[in-house]
Order: structure tokens, then sequence, then C-alpha cells
């Protein structure tokens, strides 16, 4: 009996008419081309609206927020066109900032008080002369 199933085994092995012994090379199929659709065409009749124009906002600078190599806080301001402007310390550009008050503040404070000039003082007399001490 044990020589019948080493024969099924190497039976198994073998290719066999059934089987195909090497796998025939497949072709892959081309893509298929989608159709384009034409382009639609403007009516030659017909006229544009022209509308007017918004004025344009000019975009305000903007900050960077970087660090020196000493480990300092830094500003890097860009310019509306994004290309770099200045380096700031961010210490010195914070201060900067709280001084400027907005325009809700300014609306808001009262208007300040004339200014009241002083009078000039009369002018000194002048020195008499005195003999010297020595």
């Amino acid at each position: 009996m044990p020589k019948k199933k080493a024969k099924k085994k190497a039976a198994k092995k073998l290719p066999t008419k059934g089987r195909a012994a090497k796998k025939k090379p497949t072709r892959k199929q081309a893509a298929k081309k989608v159709a384009r659709k034409p382009a639609k065409k403007k009516a030659a009749g017909k006229v544009l609206k022209k509308t007017a124009k918004k004025p344009v906002k000019r975009k305000k600078g903007s900050r960077t927020v970087l660090y020196s190599s000493a480990g300092k806080k830094l500003y890097a301001v860009r310019d509306a066109q994004g290309h770099f402007k200045d380096i700031q310390s961010y210490q010195r550009a914070h201060a900067a900032d709280i001084r400027q008050k907005s325009k809700a503040e300014l609306a808001a404070a009262p208007p300040a008080p004339p200014a009241v000039v002083a009078p000039e003082p009369p002018p000194a007399p002048p020195p008499e002369e005195t003999a010297p001490l020595w």
C-alpha cells in the first residue's frame, strides 16, 4: 500500500494533459478612450453686460512667528505679495502694538481739552555790579 500512495503524490505534482504546464502570457488591454464633449460656443448675437468692478482691498502685511538662534521670539513681517519686509523682535513689536490705539478707542475717547499756554515769566532784572570779594 505505501507504494500506491507514493505514486498518487507523484502524479499530483506532475502536469497532466488536463492541467496547463505553463501559463500563457496575457496581453493587457488598452484603456478605453473617453469621447470628449465639444466645447460650447458663445452666441454671436449676445452682448455681455459690463458690471462695475469693485475696488480691490489691499491685503495687510502678515507676521510669521520665528525664533532666533539665541531663542528670542521674532516676527517676520511680510508685504502684500508675501515677501519678507522686516524682521522684528516680538517684544518690541508687541510694545508698539499696545501703544497704538484702535479706531474704536479713538472714537470712544472724549476729545482732549485745549492746551493752556502758561504765561511767560517776567524777564529777570539785570544783575547789579558788585565789587570782587578778594
